[in-house]
Formats: C-alpha cells, structure tokens, sequence
C-alpha cells in the first residue's frame, strides 16, 4: 500500500506539472504539452512527459499486481511469503519495468518526427490556436504520406504499438483472470453463516466493481488510442478524455471497498457526520458570541 500511494503521489505531481493532451487526427495519436506557456525548459518539460508515459505503464501493473495479492490471498498461496523476504524486489520491479518499457518505447520509438509535425501542423492550430513548432508529443504516424502522394506503412509506429499492445493485453488478463478465480474461490468457500455470507458478498461486489473499474477508465480508452488511428477515425480533441479518466482512476479505485464493505462504509459515513456536527456547533457558537457582542 505503501508503495502505491508513493506512486500515485509522484504520478499526481508530474500529471500537474505535464498537464497532456491528447489528440488523434487520421492516422495520428499524439500526447503534447506546449512548452510557450511553461516557464521551466523544454529539457525538463520533455523529461516529465515522458514520466508521465511511464507513470501510465507502471499503473497499468500495479493496479493488474493487486488483483494477483488478492487471489493469493483468497487461495492462501505459499507465493505470500515472497513479501516478507528478499523476493519482495521482484513485486516492486514488475510495475517498474512496464513504466520504464512505455517511457522507452515513448521517447525512443514513438518520437516526434517532421513529417508529423507538418501532417498535423493546421489542424493543432485550429483546433488549439498552438503552433506545431512550440509543441512536444510522443505517439504514431501509421500511414504517412510520400513526398508522391502515396501513402506507406510506418514500421515504427507499429512496432511501438504492438509493444504497448502487449503490456495492456497482459495486464488485462491478469484482472480478468484473477478477478475471475477470486470469484469461483469465494462462491466455493461459501459458508453458511449469515455475518460471514454477507462479508463475502460484499467483498464479492467491491471486487467486481473494482474489476470494472480499471477496464472501462484505463484499458478501453487506451485501446480507443490505438485503434482510432487505424482506421483513420478522427476524433480530434475528444481524446482528451484518456487523459482525464487517468488522472481519475486512482481516486475512484478505493471507493468500492470503502461503500461497498458495510464495515468502511459505517465508520467513514460517522466520521463525516461527527465533522458536521462539529462544524455546525462551532458556527453556533461563533453566532452566540456575534449576538453577544451585539
């Protein structure tokens, strides 16, 4: 836990310091920043948004690392004790190397070129007012265009997809997977205590949302990023919103557990009540000692 409320503190700071957006146009997906209304250098703003491409690979794992605890857990597994010696490194550099994975392909495959700049040159002006020159963006040109018209496949682009492909597909099957097994698991185990059938369903509920959750936030959109392009699909700014249910995934993933478990969700529901109250009282008093003074 510890591990990740660091990540999803430095993911917070870089996303406020990045501040991306996203566009597709054609057979174009870009992630940009415009460095004219930065007061800090291009050097530093490139390396933060490259930061911010890996931030997004290593979310895609350690939230796919947490479905995989939970179903060693629920199966009791040996493979638990690895958290309490040296092999712990191994849970730690899983959701590193896929961050380090998309912030290589990012900056090394997926880098900004001339013939994109000047493919999407006019409509980053219209649609944004920016010129393409002060801008900085990694992503894939698929089908770029000849200097005799014809269009032609960019190896490249597709090389670094397919890379992104594979991480977002894998991390997908472990949720699904685990997701799937934590289910079959609890349903068998099933007691027939009514305290503890309700316990189980409720953590039965908090895993199916917490499994939706990171399917319709992080994986769709991503995949929407990737395939747009390829069928030329020109959805301009509105893929914008890829960057919004990002910065919005790691806020809404703990709130299943903590409404859903009726045990969270009493004391958390009293600690608001208990703050109310408190607010409430302290106006009161203010206004008796404004009447007084009166």
């Amino acid at each position: 836990m510890l591990y990740l409320v660091i990540f999803e503190i430095v993911y917070s700071i870089t996303d406020v310091v990045v501040s991306p957006s996203i566009y597709i146009h054609e057979s174009v997906y870009m992630v940009f920043i415009n460095e004219k209304d930065r007061i800090v250098h291009k050097t530093v703003l490139r390396f933060f948004l490259i930061l911010y491409c890996g931030c997004f690979g290593f979310s895609l794992c350690v939230f796919s690392i947490q479905f995989y605890y939970r179903y060693l857990v629920i199966l009791g597994s040996k493979l638990l004790k690895t958290l309490n010696d040296w092999r712990f490194i191994f849970w730690v550099l899983c959701p590193l190397g896929y961050g380090v994975i998309w912030a290589v392909v990012s900056s090394c495959i997926l880098y900004q070129t001339p013939e994109a700049n000047e493919f999407v040159r006019n409509v980053i002006l219209r649609d944004f007012d920016m010129n393409i020159d002060d801008i900085i963006f990694y992503g894939a040109y698929f089908f770029p265009k000849t200097s005799d018209g014809l269009y032609h496949l960019d190896v490249r682009s597709f090389v670094g997809v397919t890379i992104f492909w594979i991480l977002v597909i894998s991390s997908l099957t472990i949720i699904l997977f685990c997701g799937i097994k934590c289910y079959t698991r609890m349903r068998s185990v099933m007691t027939q205590s009514t305290k503890f059938r309700n316990l189980q369903n409720q953590l039965f509920y908090a895993l199916l949302v917490q499994t939706i959750i990171p399917i319709v936030l992080m994986h769709i959109p991503v995949s929407c990023l990737f395939i747009f392009p390829l069928f030329e699909l020109d959805v301009g700014n509105m893929a914008d919103i890829l960057a919004v249910t990002i910065a919005l995934f790691p806020a809404i993933d703990p709130l299943p557990t903590m409404f859903i478990i009726k045990n969270y969700r009493i004391t958390i529901l009293e600690f608001i009540c208990s703050c109310l109250v408190q607010t409430i009282e302290h106006s009161n008093t203010h206004l008796q000692d404004v009447y007084a003074l009166n």
